[in-house]
């Protein structure tokens, strides 16, 4: 559904400007301190030049990802005619007697044609690769919806297909680089923090100033987060509540995964 994936998609900004945030706060905190000691003010700028530039490449990178085409095959009238004899008698039936569609998607020599979507996969006239050629080029996404070109998976985290192969195509090349400042991006803010703070002689004070503001920020983000799930899927998370909380619990019960509670599967009964 549509608003579980707008939800993914606020939870990861959410998450992501809460570590720009964080980390441009320690360079300020660390200019302060670099300030009192004198330190020249071209290192400071350069300090806060580095870690403003991570958090504007991030930002940019996370818009590529929720507004560029991963690779989506648009139902039009090439894509989705001729209809497979299959799909043709299918429809041909009477609804009373239709039955489920095809468990199964139809494969005509390198394309095929999805019984979800309703349309034609067909490499064709498309650029090839050897590491995924023909029908296994494309999938469905079951949360999206839709069929993808190079498919990787489905990003919880940015409520978003990830799809691509190398940096050429696809939005993969994005979320490389998201992987690569996650590490980067704290790893600059702590490093520069450490080294302002050991200008300061009050450090040990602001040490654990910093510490623990630190774990008040991921208990109140942990929190909202919670309630934005709860919102998401109040049914779920009842039914989760009720059987954590029951005293009569069989001990043939599964447990319940949370991709179960996420996306609803979890029975109310």
């Amino acid at each position: 559904p549509r608003r579980i994936k707008y939800t993914e998609s606020l939870c990861g900004i959410f998450w992501s400007l809460s570590v720009h945030l964080s980390c441009i706060s320690c360079t300020h905190a660390d200019v302060y301190f670099m300030a009192e000691a004198n330190v020249a003010e071209a290192i400071r700028w350069f300090c806060l030049a580095v870690i403003y530039a991570q958090a504007l490449l991030s930002m940019y990178c996370i818009a590529c990802i929720q507004r560029c085409d991963p690779g989506a095959i648009e139902r039009t009238a090439e894509t989705c005619l001729p209809q497979p004899a299959e799909m043709a008698a299918w429809l041909a039936t009477p609804v009373a007697d239709r039955g489920m569609l095809p468990e199964k998607n139809i494969i005509d020599g390198s394309k095929s044609f999805c019984v979800r979507c309703w349309l034609w996969r067909d490499p064709v006239g498309k650029e090839s690769t050897a590491a995924m050629a023909g029908v296994d080029r494309f999938h469905h996404c079951s949360k999206c919806q839709r069929c993808v070109e190079h498919y990787h998976h489905h990003c919880t985290y940015f409520g978003r297909c990830k799809t691509g192969t190398g940096w050429r195509n696809g939005n993969l090349r994005y979320f490389r680089i998201l992987i690569g400042l996650s590490f980067i991006h704290p790893s600059t803010g702590l490093s520069v923090l450490t080294a302002g703070l050991l200008q300061s002689e009050s450090w040990p004070y602001w040490t654990g100033v910093f510490l623990v503001g630190s774990v008040a920020c991921y208990i109140v983000g942990a929190l909202l987060l919670s309630l934005v799930a709860c919102y998401m899927r109040p049914d779920a998370m009842a039914a989760l509540l009720r059987k954590a909380l029951s005293k009569e619990t069989s001990g043939n019960d599964a447990p319940v995964s949370m991709s179960a509670i996420w996306y609803g599967k979890v029975s109310s009964q």
